[in-house]
């Protein structure tokens, strides 16, 4: 789930300016556009200029979808780059935004030790949307950095919080699959590690 590339509507929609026509200058429309024409680059441009032209909080939204854009565009460097340029804390949906995307570009950089750092200290959002991206983002970051038990208890917390049956589905499976490639890739994991039995015999 790391390099996702889109923020959340919410986060942008309310942010445009310029014509939605894709002429004249920048516009929240205009970039949203080009990466879902798959011209990340061009995208992430056109968010980093509108974050240059806004005010605070603004700036910092489009700045998050510019870093979100160049993950997709694997570009996790330049993701940094913006990442950087804009230290602002921002609002608390902002903050929440801010550590995920960090947490994907630092894993994207191979940095996995510091990304689960940062994403292992985020409390449950209220919000069972976000909650679930976090419990999702978790469970990558923490397979990639040898944390095979926290990935598991990320993926019971994840189906524990979905709405419906096939969240609940999708949680199991996604969990399952994030193992197997996890163990392809030669992760060592002991079920033995895990005390809870639930954890453990996910492991198993």
């Amino acid at each position: 789930a790391v390099g996702t590339g889109r923020l959340p509507p919410a986060m942008v929609g309310g942010c445009a300016t310029g014509p939605a026509d894709g002429t004249g200058p920048a516009s929240a429309d205009r970039a949203e556009r080009l990466q879902k024409q798959g011209n990340f680059t061009a995208a992430a441009q056109m968010y980093e200029r509108l974050a240059a032209q806004n005010p605070a909080p603004d700036n910092l939204t489009f700045a998050l979808a510019a870093a979100h854009a160049w993950l997709a565009g694997n570009r996790p460097d330049d993701a940094q780059r913006t990442l950087d340029a804009f230290p602002a804390r921002g609002t608390p949906s902002q903050q929440f935004e801010r550590v995920l995307v960090g947490a994907e570009t630092a894993t994207a950089r191979g940095q996995y030790a510091a990304a689960w750092r940062d994403i292992s200290a985020v409390s449950e959002p209220a919000n069972a949307t976000e909650a679930s991206r976090l419990y999702s983002l978790r469970q990558t970051v923490a397979l990639r950095a040898g944390q095979p038990v926290e990935a598991v208890r990320a993926g019971v917390a994840r189906e524990r919080i979905a709405t419906t049956d096939a969240a609940r589905s999708a949680a199991r499976r996604d969990l399952l699959s994030d193992l197997g490639g996890a163990i392809d890739r030669g992760l060592r994991i002991d079920p033995a590690a895990a005390r809870e039995p639930l954890l453990r015999g996910w492991l198993e």
